[in-house]
């Protein structure tokens, strides 16, 4: 079973998208902020997060280099969620980061959390 960090600041988006996780199998850990997001990235070391880009606090690309700094979770795959991506030039930027474009649906977000966790 894969643990699955979801960061998000809006408790209804990331309901729908841990409740999608859980059916699929997944344990999944919340965190409603960058700040909270990090620290329990760094306590439970998941083996993939999910992150909104726009949040109070800390935003998803200060996450991201939060946890890319830090040894222990310098390579836990990340995917940011974004209405932003393409204007904000984020496409391709790191290996280890997979944008999603919201808004998404069920099928896209399982295929891109399929594609970082082993089979």
């Amino acid at each position: 079973m894969s643990r699955i960090l979801v960061i998000d600041d809006e408790s209804e988006y990331r309901g729908v998208i841990c409740q999608i996780l859980e059916n699929e199998g997944h344990k999944v850990l919340q965190a409603d902020d960058g700040t909270d997001g990090y620290d329990l990235a760094v306590q439970e070391l998941p083996d993939l997060v999910i992150c909104d880009v726009h949040m109070e606090k800390m935003n998803g690309f200060m996450v991201h280099e939060r946890l890319r700094e830090t040894p222990a979770t310098r390579n836990i795959p990340m995917v940011l969620m974004t209405g932003f991506a393409a204007d904000a030039g984020a496409w391709g930027s790191d290996p280890m980061v997979t944008y999603l474009q919201k808004p998404f649906n069920q099928e896209q977000l399982l295929e891109i959390v399929n594609k970082h966790l082993p089979g």
